[in-house]
């Protein structure tokens, strides 16, 4: 049997329950199995989380860490049907789930990264039920932002088939977390004019550089609900919210939304409740669907995929590079809440084995301008006139993360995939998304030491949004993205 390394979970007591151990042993394939060479995976809050020994976030000892990756099928058990050697997939985070079923809390804790072994590791055994496709238009590192923040967005949106956001439709996305970054993608693809909130003048910048129409910011502006509404057409209110930090942010939902519209609640990450919340009142009266949404469906995960295929949707990635041996120090940077939204890693590691990338992901683009207009509302100008910065390609706070993978290895018996892993057997992975993401931008811009200290400045005044820009996010996350 194979020995393969591996980060895993001693305990919860923190990050130093991080383990990086050198014998981790790849189990034979059953039936179901499929064998699958990982080439990214990516870190979410719920990672962070279960580290930390959150509440009902119980761990199988010496789990191998993280649910969300990508990878090459290297072989498939005898029983599988769905896969084959070459294939290029993406984990799902509940196994054995039916695929059309709606996910539950129950269904979480007994996934990836908490009672199964993640994506932390160059070699990984998964039930069928456990991957899907990848879509064919992204690389591995795109692929591995997939699995829980996408997923949750294109259910919010998606979900209810007969509420999905059209063209013409107004959406409201609340800060620059994983969720509400790809949510305004989604939304912009459908054709959908999109709202987005934040609390800094460098975010906003970013929002509009992904295509927001309208960027409020909360923090100058805490009835960011009712000028959200005032944007849309004749006042009325916009199609549909996706709200992220349930309490705290569910009574200036309410006042965004319009008759007969949608609250997409994705998870709890808000702080202490809004005193002025009266919610089933505000829900009375604008006549609204409020839904709660957790993950979603292998079905909707395949939706989702076909929808990204056809659209050409790229996740805004940006870079912050972090060696496969550098993992803890990516969940403290995360911890310290010092990222954008998630984070990514690229650097290969001088072993005998060829490296693999392993990603922590961000969604956000990089600036186009150290500063920004003291505004509380932005308004995205002409976009048709902005070009690419092809110029900026190392942006002084980008990170990334590669692993070593032995390619050599028998793995028991188990037959390797042969030259479909697309040319990944003759070394280190180079993709497109290995590169820097580059938003249009109206000029050039580089970055002196005072760009650098007016963006840790910006940092500094966020520590609370956890999520990258959830407004008054707690210490405890409560949902899994």
């Amino acid at each position: 049997m194979h020995a393969s390394q591996a980060w895993i979970l001693k305990g919860q007591q923190g990050l130093s329950s991080l383990r990086l151990i050198h014998d981790k042993s790849v189990p034979s394939l059953g039936s179901h199995d499929v064998l699958v060479r990982i080439h990214a995976a990516s870190l979410n809050h719920r990672d962070l989380a279960i580290a930390k020994g959150a509440h009902s976030l119980v761990i199988n000892p010496n789990v191998v860490a993280a649910s969300d990756g990508a990878g090459i099928v290297e072989s498939v058990g005898p029983q599988v049907q769905d896969f084959q050697p070459g294939d290029r997939v993406c984990t799902y985070m509940v196994p054995h789930k039916p695929e059309s079923e709606p996910v539950t809390f129950a269904d979480i804790g007994s996934g990836l990264g908490q009672r199964v072994d993640g994506t932390l590791c160059p070699y990984a055994v998964f039930h069928q039920t456990a991957l899907v496709k990848m879509p064919s238009s992204l690389s591995f590192v795109e692929a591995s932002t997939l699995t829980c923040a996408a997923l949750t967005a294109w259910n919010a949106l998606f979900g209810l088939s007969s509420r999905a956001p059209r063209k013409g439709d107004v959406v409201l996305v609340q800060g620059t977390g994983g969720v509400s970054v790809i949510a305004l993608q989604f939304a912009l693809a459908a054709g959908a004019t999109v709202i987005a909130t934040t609390s800094s003048d460098t975010k906003a910048q970013r929002l509009q550089a992904l295509g927001a129409h309208h960027v409020l910011n909360y923090r100058r502006n805490p009835k960011w609900g009712e000028s959200a509404r005032q944007l849309t057409p004749d006042g009325k209110g916009v199609h549909l919210v996706v709200d992220v930090g349930g309490l705290s942010t569910a009574s200036q939902s309410l006042k965004a939304v319009r008759p007969e519209g949608v609250i997409a609640m994705t998870g709890l990450l808000g702080g202490a409740p809004d005193s002025n919340v009266n919610t089933l009142i505000d829900c009375l009266v604008n006549l609204c669907t409020v839904r709660g949404v957790l993950l979603g469906t292998r079905q909707q995960f395949e939706e989702m995929n076909r929808f990204i295929e056809e659209h050409r949707i790229q996740p805004a990635i940006d870079e912050r590079v972090f060696g496969f041996e550098e993992v803890e120090e990516a969940y403290r940077y995360m911890d310290e809440q010092r990222h954008f939204s998630k984070l990514t890693s690229n650097t290969p590691i001088k072993e005998k084995y060829p490296t693999t990338t392993f990603h922590i992901y961000n969604y956000l683009p990089p600036l186009t301008s150290p500063t920004a207009s003291p505004l509380n509302h932005y308004t995205r100008q002409r976009p048709h006139k902005m070009s690419i910065n092809k110029s900026r390609t190392n942006r002084p706070d980008s990170d990334v993360i590669q692993f070593p993978t032995d390619n050599s290895a028998d793995h028991s018996g188990i037959a390797s995939s042969s030259g479909a892993d697309l040319g990944a057997a003759a070394g280190p992975t180079s993709t497109r998304a290995d590169k820097p993401w580059k938003p249009p931008v109206a000029r050039q811009q580089s970055w002196s030491n005072e760009d650098q200290k007016h963006e840790l400045q910006t940092r500094l005044l966020d520590l609370e949004d956890e999520e990258g820009d959830r407004p008054g996010f707690s210490e405890a996350p409560a949902g899994v993205h």
